[in-house]
């Protein structure tokens, strides 16, 4: 496919991927959409997403990782969580 959006831009399917892993992180963590945590992990997907993580299982295992280095548990994830994915 050829892209003729600036770099950064989201494509249909770069946001199917997205939710897809959205989906299951708030599904494991018990966030409801719309809620502050379920917030926290879209801005954490897209951080991630943005710094070169572009499959599902790519997000998913940079979301678990990250989660463990800080010890994060559930659905709450907290700034500095979000903040550090741009640096890991």
């Amino acid at each position: 496919m050829q892209r003729y959006l600036p770099p950064n831009a989201f494509y249909p399917e770069d946001l199917d991927v997205l939710k897809r892993v959205f989906d299951v992180l708030c599904r494991e963590r018990g966030c409801q959409p719309g809620s502050p945590d379920a917030e926290a992990t879209a801005l954490l997907l897209v951080n991630m997403f943005e710094s070169g993580r572009r499959t599902e299982e790519e997000l998913l295992e940079a979301v678990q990782t990250t989660q463990g280095k800080l010890g994060g548990t559930g659905c709450a994830l907290p700034a500095a969580l979000w903040w550090s994915a741009r640096f890991l």
